[in-house]
């Protein structure tokens, strides 16, 4: 089953009848008098929402269903939620009648009303984007419908047809709907979730054919199952764990590299912290997905600087103690931007590891993990792979042969890795066995991309301005790159966004940390 990005198979299905399904929406409701209970029925486009709102319209008499179709009609897919809210649910939680007829009805003459009935037992708000936290306040139960994202396709354009319009409909409403629905992940929130529709279920007659009427009801539904299957709701997880990568650097500003032969070299130094994993931490943050970082530092004047570039940013970072000290290292930075970066191999882990209780609690909070090639990373793979995680890892300038680089290959789902030490990048890439995606990255060459065992080429993107430095370009890269991936994007437009956040971070000097943000990525695609 393909299941959206972000979503779990949830273990512990069970038949239900839609009386259970009721019972249990009714007591995790509470008692309300006064006014009807509302509970929220969200899922996809094509996940069987209309379906199952009749049947449990059905399941109690008298009871309504609201549409959020109707309410979003001519307006953006999901810019609703205020309207549904002040002109239905405030009603509603008054007692009153709802006799609603929107803005955009009267602009374009759509005629009629949405109504509901006062004294309604229940009404059923349905429709994608419906559990939402700005409506979390006027929702008493909730219902999430969790399905295939084919057979949820193939529904959408059985119901709604094949036409080029339609398909272009779709295109769009997916480009919203995948990054709407990850970032308020209603499936971890609902109080049950549902199995969607199966390959099996045909779609047959209209909403008004089976009791619905109001302004959906000529739309076409699939025809209801003997039983549902629900689950508990599995916990919410957030965005992504980073591990490892936390450090300092000393940049030094030299006048060319390589360095002449000197006895000094008058220059300035600025100390930072901001090393691999801070930098894809930082930038995850700012493209707005919910990022833990996780890794060893020393009690010493580094750690202090690590812990508080977290702090500024509220980047939330789990740090454990080694007598070894924080990671550092020296950045010779010349006027065209390039850097030669020395590492100080007496800072490490030193033998100490993360706590397996910490690493099951943070990993099973994400979805997805980044795991930096630093000491103890290594050694908590399989446990985030136990999870149920995603992993991504960078390995930088590897030189295709080196055995330790290769160990965090094997059990990533996407790697990447710099051409640098390249002599031939594709036997490099394709030596890698275990990833589903592995991205090679050529600076100002743009790179290449291997997936579905074929290798291309992808182009760089256009620097907004003047190239200051480029340490940490690859880190912004992958950061894009995520965004994409998580955010259910296609391969090239991930490509895309990985490039555009590694220009941006050329621009950005050394001295500073300026991760591009959502907003002036997508402005830039």
């Amino acid at each position: 089953m393909r299941l959206h990005p972000g979503e779990i198979e949830a273990g512990g299905w069970r038949v239900a009848t839609a009386d259970d399904v009721v019972r249990r929406l009714f007591e995790a409701a509470g008692e309300v008098t006064g006014r009807p209970r509302i509970i929220a029925i969200d899922g996809r486009g094509g996940a069987g929402k209309t379906t199952l709102a009749e049947r449990l319209r059905t399941a109690v008499p008298g009871s309504a269903i609201v549409h959020t179709d109707d309410v979003a009609w001519n307006l953006a897919y999901f810019d609703w939620g205020g309207a549904l809210a002040e002109h239905i649910l405030a009603p509603l939680h008054r007692g009153e009648a709802v006799d609603f007829r929107p803005r955009a009805w009267v602009a374009h003459d759509r005629p009629g009303s949405i109504r509901v009935p006062a004294g309604a037992p229940v009404v059923w708000v349905e429709g994608t984007g419906v559990i939402r936290t700005e409506l979390a306040p006027w929702l008493d139960a909730t219902v999430y419908l969790q399905g295939d994202l084919d057979e949820q396709e193939r529904l959408l354009t059985a119901r709604d047809g094949d036409s080029p319009e339609q398909r272009e409909h779709i295109a769009n409403w997916l480009a919203e709907e995948l990054p709407f629905l990850l970032r308020e992940q209603p499936w971890a929130r609902a109080t049950l979730l549902v199995a969607g529709p199966s390959a099996e279920q045909e779609v047959t007659g209209t909403s008004a054919e089976q009791g619905v009427t109001g302004p959906s009801a000529e739309r076409r539904v699939a025809g209801p199952s003997a039983e549902l299957r629900v689950a508990e709701p599995v916990p919410e997880r957030d965005g992504v764990l980073v591990l490892g990568g936390a450090g300092v650097d000393h940049v030094v500003q030299v006048p060319q590299l390589p360095l002449p032969l000197a006895d000094s070299i008058h220059s300035t130094v600025h100390t930072r912290a901001g090393q691999t994993g801070d930098f894809v931490a930082l930038g995850l943050h700012a493209l707005g997905l919910p990022t833990t970082h996780l890794d060893v530092i020393g009690d010493d004047p580094e750690g202090n600087l690590v812990r508080e570039l977290h702090d500024r940013q509220g980047i939330p970072f789990h740090s454990i103690i080694t007598p070894q000290g924080t990671k550092r290292s020296v950045n010779l930075v010349d006027p065209h931007g390039r850097r030669l970066s020395l590492y100080d191999s007496s800072r490490g882990a030193g033998g100490v590891t993360f706590p397996p209780d910490l690493l099951a609690t943070l990993a099973g909070r994400a979805r997805h993990a980044h795991v930096s090639i630093t000491e103890p990373c290594a050694e908590a793979i399989p446990a985030l792979a136990a999870a149920g995680l995603t992993i991504s890892t960078d390995l930088h300038d590897w030189d295709g042969a080196d055995d330790y680089h290769r160990a965090f290959a094997e059990r990533a789902d996407i790697v990447f890795l710099s051409t640098a030490n390249l002599t031939d990048p594709e036997a490099a890439m394709r030596s890698l066995a275990g990833p589903r995606v592995v991205v090679a990255m050529a600076g100002a060459q743009g790179g290449y991309v291997l997936a579905d065992d074929r290798i291309r080429p992808y182009g760089p993107a256009t620097p907004p301005g003047e190239v200051r430095d480029t340490n940490g370009a690859g880190d912004a890269f992958v950061a894009g790159f995520l965004l994409g991936r998580l955010t259910g994007e296609p391969l090239d437009r991930c490509l895309r966004f990985g490039a555009i956040a590694g220009a941006h971070a050329c621009t950005v000097p050394a001295t500073r940390v300026d991760p591009i943000d959502r907003a002036t990525l997508t402005g830039r695609l």
